[in-house]
């Protein structure tokens, strides 16, 4: 049997990469800035950025996705087998609660009264 390795892979876009970038300005400030402003302040700069801005994003978005590949290219898929299962000893239930007192219940009269 296989034993598929997870796969890696680029979560995000490149608006994502500016999303990240612009946190981590956020913090070099001192600002522990809400998610959602971080995200409003990333599409205010995304939407007003120029084409080279962008590109730089969007280069690094294809360098990542292409580690991505080649790390995936090089995975390699590992055998393994299911360890055998146990051979459990099982005892009767005789031999199981069995404590030496013997019962001879044919003989015995139980006197309730």
């Amino acid at each position: 049997m296989q034993h598929a390795q997870q796969r890696f892979c680029v979560k995000g876009t490149c608006f994502f990469f500016c999303c990240q970038n612009v946190k981590e300005a956020a913090n070099v400030l001192g600002n522990q800035a809400y998610m959602p402003t971080i995200f409003k302040a990333s599409g205010i700069y995304w939407s007003t950025a120029t084409d080279e801005e962008k590109d730089v994003y969007k280069n690094l978005y294809r360098m990542a996705k292409n580690v991505c590949l080649r790390m995936n290219n090089n995975v390699v898929v590992q055998q393994y087998s299911h360890p055998p299962t146990p051979n459990p000893v099982y005892e009767t239930m005789s031999n199981q609660f069995n404590n030496g007192i013997l019962f001879d219940t044919i003989e015995t009269e139980f006197n309730v009264w």
